[in-house]
């Protein structure tokens, strides 16, 4: 099996310049039948950079390529370009390097001197590495049903490897969340995500003009959406500290098995 890096066709309509100009990874089977990984959207983007007026310059790629290193290592590269295609000057007679020994996790990007090595765009690698990455970069879908020894339920089971349980109803049939879409209107980069009992949504806000960040709590899921909810301000507009540009895709991470308390924040 082969991977593939390429750059997509810029659409206006659903795919601009930022997203396309982004290296996008595709399986190639034995039997040469192609698949992209991610749905087709762009896995590794070019970092921007930072202008005198402290406002971010965005950053793309072309003519990526991808070859084995040293010590099991694959590396991808690709030319950096900026965002409308034009030529970078600060990256002339470079090109930008990725490091990766899964195709899941990528070392932070550098700028390398452009050599003359023998490097194409799809790379013969391992079909576990590949299998992984399948798994990890396209949508978990189901893969199986079976029903509990008690008949209590039903376990299915999923793509990532995972399964879930769910019980019978008290009209013998099982019943499952449903969630109306969008959860929210006007707001973009979300992430849900599960503490101690509760749970957390936090995200972009284009209804407040991207400033500040606000975090809702609640016991479940639709509580997050619940007409009425409160969003609590824990990082807002502040000139003095510099707080003044947009404020884009904040996440809640887990690191160390501890994660900032909520109730610190609010």
């Amino acid at each position: 099996m082969k991977i593939k890096v390429f750059t997509r066709e810029v659409n206006e309509n659903n795919y601009p310049e930022g997203l396309a100009r982004s290296v996008h990874f595709e399986v190639i089977s034995d039997d040469g039948s192609a698949a992209p990984l991610n749905r087709n959207y762009g896995i590794l983007f070019a970092k921007g950079a930072i202008s005198k007026d402290n406002t971010i310059i965005p950053k793309g790629v072309q003519n990526p390529l991808i070859f084995n290193m040293e010590d099991g290592w694959i590396g991808i590269t690709a030319e950096r370009v900026l965002e409308n295609g034009e030529i970078d000057k600060d990256a002339l007679d470079q090109k930008v390097l990725w490091k990766t020994k899964d195709l899941i996790h990528f070392e932070e990007e550098e700028l390398v001197p452009v050599t003359d090595s023998m490097q194409e765009d799809t790379l013969e690698v391992d079909s576990e590495i590949i299998k992984k990455a399948e798994q990890y970069w396209n949508p978990i879908v189901c893969t199986g049903v079976t029903c509990k020894d008690d008949k209590s339920g039903i376990l299915i089971s999923y793509s990532d490897g995972s399964s879930r349980e769910k019980k019978f109803g008290p009209d013998g049939r099982i019943h499952q969340q449903k969630f109306d879409f969008p959860l929210a209107k006007g707001y973009g980069d979300p992430v849900i995500f599960p503490w101690e009992g509760k749970w957390y949504f936090i995200s972009t806000s284009d209804n407040r003009h991207d400033i500040g960040i606000y975090v809702r709590e609640a016991d479940d899921v639709h509580g997050l959406f619940a007409e009425g909810v409160t969003e609590h301000l824990i990082l807002p507009f502040d000139p003095e500290r510099g707080f003044e540009q947009t404020f884009w895709a904040p996440e809640f991470h887990v690191i160390g098995d501890e994660s900032i308390v909520p109730d610190q924040l609010f």
